[in-house]
């Protein structure tokens, strides 16, 4: 039996592992157009902090092309339009880009919205550097962000968790909301958003054209794994607090099971109060679930990983001169009570996540049980840029303590088992069941049975040859006989 409990609830979707504030200087040569310059800020920015020297008409050619993009896509042809042709010379290739893109600006910005002409261009030079960890943050991302750093992000959205398989946005997990009472379950596949297909859409942008303002309505069509066709769900947004921490026992209270969404900068003293609770309730042993996690502030992963290593050094950072900085652990935070833990991971866990994991895998010798995760891991700066919005940046590149790279790499679980988007809409998770197996064998307990359902979580799938564990879900105060942290 797993008895889920609720531990803290906040939304933190963080993907950057450390945070800056101010821009690179501007250079003597560059030339300034005030109806330029946020463009122009993102572009010294890039040139002068990206880990790897950019290319410059790359990065100008991008910010070009994802402008006449948004007029295409807003359905102006701009024949009219000269694109711009480049030279040798920095100075004058950006001449040449402000002065091709202040003629797509001043005859089709009123028409398109001259903000979103001006963030498609930033976000296209800072995707042409195919850096996950590089990205552009509109205001409003850009807040919601600064609030998930501390715990306290809340936004207009339905409530559920996505799973970003590529191409296929799957609904992970239904928290308590709107999108459970319109009936949305785990396992649903999202084909479209109100009427629009989400086929060439990123996973960021599906999720925004989910989220919107609270009392505002938004239409999936989904196709639901064993059904035939799809159907429309009209859902009404409200605000939403996603899960940071679940918490619970399992195995019969010999296990305790903590999963961690992301680092937010109370994450510490958290993961002292869980300890505390394992203590408190004697588990032998711990399952510790880092899937979707989506990293956060880097000296608050620091703190938390010293509370399961001994010391030592977690990982590498090398910026784009070369030099390396070692960056350790505090042994003064490891726990009292260690216990034997295993790790989960997925494709979902990237950021952060994947330096925390790969520590504890490496430094920790602990076991990861799961699949290969992200390959997105950076040390990122976050630059404000004039209008209130910001570019984060990869500013240096990471390595684990023994030189093993992480980014575009991901960290390999020890055993590697599959999730079929099938069990995780019966309620299975077969990678936390082998955890369990794992955790219990390193004990000597006996193995978690298939037939374990948790108190308060829905039905176990009737498939006798999967393994049965469901997802822990959050429960309401005092249902089930769980026991609520305060």
């Amino acid at each position: 039996m797993v008895r889920a409990v609720k531990f803290q609830r906040a939304l933190a979707p963080l993907l950057v592992v450390s945070l800056g504030a101010c821009a690179g200087p501007s250079l003597p040569w560059q030339h300034r157009d005030p109806g330029l310059e946020p463009i122009h800020s993102a572009y010294d920015t890039l040139m002068a902090n990206y880990v790897d020297p950019p290319n410059p008409v790359a990065l100008l050619g991008s910010a070009y092309a994802a402008a006449r993009d948004t007029l295409a896509n807003a359905g102006v042809k701009g024949d009219d339009l000269q694109a711009p042709t480049w030279a040798k010379s920095q100075s004058d290739n950006w001449d040449r880009f402000a002065q091709a893109y202040g003629q797509l600006a001043d005859k089709y910005g009123k028409q398109v919205g001259s903000d979103k002409l001006e963030y498609a261009a930033i976000s296209g030079m800072a995707g042409s550097l195919k850096d996950c960890q590089t990205r552009f943050l509109d205001p409003r991302a850009l807040k919601e962000q600064q609030a998930g750093a501390n715990g306290q992000q809340q936004f207009g959205g339905i409530g559920v968790l996505m799973k970003n398989i590529p191409g296929h946005p799957t609904i992970l997990r239904v928290l308590d909301g709107p999108a459970r009472a319109a009936g949305l379950q785990p396992g649903d596949e999202i084909i479209a958003v109100d009427g629009a297909s989400v086929q060439g859409q990123t996973f960021e942008q599906v999720r925004n054209k989910i989220r919107g303002p609270q009392g505002s309505s938004v239409t999936l069509t989904i196709k639901r794994p064993g059904a035939g066709g799809t159907q429309d769900l009209t859902i009404s947004r409200a605000q939403i607090q996603a899960p940071i921490v679940d918490i619970g026992l399992a195995a019969n209270g010999t296990v305790g099971y903590l999963h961690l969404y992301s680092f937010p900068q109370a994450m510490p003293q958290e993961l002292d109060q869980a300890i505390q609770f394992f203590d408190e309730h004697n588990v032998r042993s711990i399952v510790l679930d880092l899937r979707a996690n989506t990293g956060g502030d880097q000296q608050t992963i620091l703190s938390s990983l010293s509370r399961f290593i001994d010391g030592g050094v977690a990982e590498i950072q090398t910026d784009r001169a070369g030099n390396k900085q070692e960056l350790k652990l505090d042994a003064g935070s490891y726990w009292k009570t260690p216990k034997p833990l295993v790790l989960l991971a997925d494709e979902d866990t990237q950021s952060g996540g994947e330096i925390f994991v790969k520590a504890m895998q490496e430094e920790g010798g602990y076991q990861v049980i799961g699949a290969p995760t992200a390959g997105c891991a950076a040390s990122a700066k976050s630059f404000d840029l004039p209008d209130g919005s910001a570019l984060e940046v990869s500013v240096a590149k990471v390595v684990s303590a023994k030189g093993q790279d992480i980014n575009r790499a991901g960290v390999k679980p020890n055993q590697q088992v599959p999730f079929p988007v099938e069990d995780l809409a019966a309620g299975r998770d077969p990678q936390l069941l082998a955890a369990l197996q794992a955790v219990q064998a390193q004990t000597g307990g006996a193995p978690a049975s298939s037939s374990a359902a948790p108190t308060g979580s829905a039905a176990v799938g009737s498939q006798p040859s999967a393994p049965a564990v469901p997802v822990l879900k959050p429960l309401a105060p005092n249902a089930g006989g769980a026991q609520i942290l305060k």
